[in-house]
């Protein structure tokens, strides 16, 4: 096999490997009830860079391990998902730029336990504006109940 030949080869494979989504991510099965509304604001701040954001959905156990569940895309100001509605979440925002001319790429993530309660809603905040990026999560009791910020806790093994 000639040298060019090989090198066509060997980049083919490893866009292929690439694409193929090695990452482990994989898209969160959105079945359960409806729960937890993320609305999403996105700004680079230039015309050149772009800025893409996702979250990654966990349920903590009473040990404190995390199992991933899925990831998903946050293409539109707001979307809504269900979470287990009793038990122990832990989301990963992931605000992704990339710029147009420099080529340059960066991924910086935001994360947030909480635990979920029967009868409640969620809402987090998810933003992304000239650099700086920020979630704030607050929860609901039912239909007319007030809104409360949520304080993020560390998770803490029971004995």
């Amino acid at each position: 096999m000639s040298f060019n030949r090989c090198v066509r080869f060997f980049a083919l494979a490893l866009l292929l490997v690439t694409a193929s989504g090695c990452s482990g991510l994989h898209p969160y099965r959105n079945t359960l009830d409806k729960n937890l509304t993320i609305r999403t604001k996105t700004d680079s701040g230039s015309i050149l860079t772009s800025v893409k954001a996702r979250v990654d959905i966990y349920t903590v156990d009473e040990s404190c391990n995390l199992s991933y569940r899925g990831s998903i895309d946050l293409k539109r100001p707001v979307i809504e998902i269900g979470v287990p509605a009793s038990g122990r979440c832990y989301l990963n925002f992931v605000f992704s730029t990339s710029t147009f001319l420099a080529s340059a790429q960066g991924a910086t993530g935001f994360d947030t336990y909480f635990k979920t309660r029967p009868g409640y809603t969620y809402i987090a905040e998810a933003s992304y504006v000239d650099g700086i990026y920020n979630v704030i999560l607050k929860e609901k009791k039912g239909d007319g109940g007030q809104l409360r910020e949520l304080d993020d806790w560390a998770c803490t093994p029971k004995s």
